[in-house]
């Protein structure tokens, strides 16, 4: 049977399971074999395109795509708990394998396709929007360990795992944006420095726990839903907020 390109995303219930550091690689390019047919057709019949038809077919293909993901959500029926697991897991392939595997490509359509994917998922599903992101971003942030001390720290409180999304997004941030910022080499730095020394005065409070928590919901929550939605600028404002605050804080 002819693959399409929303089987990318719905045909791979189990692929989370393989987003860990010695996992990932092999998967992903297991991954990119059996989908770049479906992406080398695609930029085939968009080059054929006129120049003043290519952002129809585009858009047709996009539409599709979004139409057959929501037509799988809403088989898992009205149970809020069931579609928000389900509508998360759609997110997460398409951010850490779908769109990444499509820019690897580098196929004449895969950026513009990519963006068209994630701009579409984002207004249909908005609160669960995802930011554009790459394979070698992506692969090696398993390896870059930290993003911030701090972000470590609150999602280990909050029991989530090395590999798990939000570190992963914090991580995609910091190689892919922040770094290339012409502050950002001296804001990590500067990170890198003071945290482990803030962290250490947190972990010796008797409610860490609950400061951990608190920072989650009123700055790396709030950080990671800008990167979701590509406000990486204001992202760095947030996270830069933080740390000052926190460091006055907890001096």
């Amino acid at each position: 049977m002819k693959e399409r390109l929303s089987d990318a995303v719905l045909q791979q219930p189990k692929l989370m399971e393989s987003f860990k550091k010695e996992k990932y690689p092999k998967a992903f390019l297991e991954y990119k074999e059996k989908y770049y047919p479906v992406i080398a057709e695609i930029s085939a019949i968009w080059e054929e395109k006129e120049e003043e038809e290519k952002n129809g077919y585009l858009d047709g293909v996009v539409a599709g795509y979004l139409d057959e993901l929501r037509e799988a959500l809403e088989a898992f029926g009205k149970n809020k708990a069931v579609r928000h697991d389900k509508t998360d897991g759609c997110r997460m392939i398409q951010a850490l394998y779908t769109v990444p595997m499509i820019r690897d490509t580098e196929l004449p359509v895969a950026e513009a396709l990519s963006e068209r994917i994630v701009e579409g998922w984002k207004e249909a599903y908005p609160k669960y929007a995802y930011n554009i992101g790459d394979y070698k971003t992506l692969k090696d942030g398993f390896e870059k360990k930290q993003f911030c001390y701090i972000t470590t720290a609150v999602c280990q409180t909050l029991k989530k795992g090395d590999d798990c999304y939000e570190l992963m997004m914090f991580r995609q941030f910091r190689d892919g944006y922040l770094r290339k910022q012409p502050d950002g080499e001296a804001l990590i730095s500067e990170y890198y420095r003071e945290a482990p020394g803030l962290i250490g005065r947190i972990d010796r409070l008797d409610n860490k726990e609950a400061v951990y928590q608190e920072i989650w919901e009123e700055h790396l929550s709030p950080c990671l839903s800008l990167i979701e939605h590509g406000e990486n600028a204001a992202c760095k404002e947030q996270y830069v907020r933080m740390v000052r605050g926190l460091e006055k804080r907890f001096q």
